[in-house]
C-alpha cells in the first residue's frame, strides 16, 4: 500500500499513519469475519444395535 504523507509536524505524520493503519486493520478484520465458514456439524454414527433390528 503506497501512502504519501504531507504534514509539517512529525507527530501529525505519525497520527496520520496510525489512523491509516487502524482503518486498514479494521477493514481486514471485517473481511476475515465475512469469510468465516460455519462450524462443521457431524452426525452421530448409527449404533450397531438399533431398535429396528429387534
Amino acid at each position: 500500500m503506497a501512502m504519501f504523507v504531507r504534514t509539517i509536524d512529525i507527530v501529525r505524520a505519525e497520527v496520520e499513519i496510525g489512523m491509516a493503519n487502524l482503518a486498514y486493520n479494521l477493514t481486514h478484520l471485517v473481511w476475515q469475519q465475512g469469510r468465516s465458514a460455519p462450524a462443521r456439524v457431524e452426525k452421530a454414527p448409527k449404533s450397531a444395535c438399533s431398535t429396528a433390528d429387534r
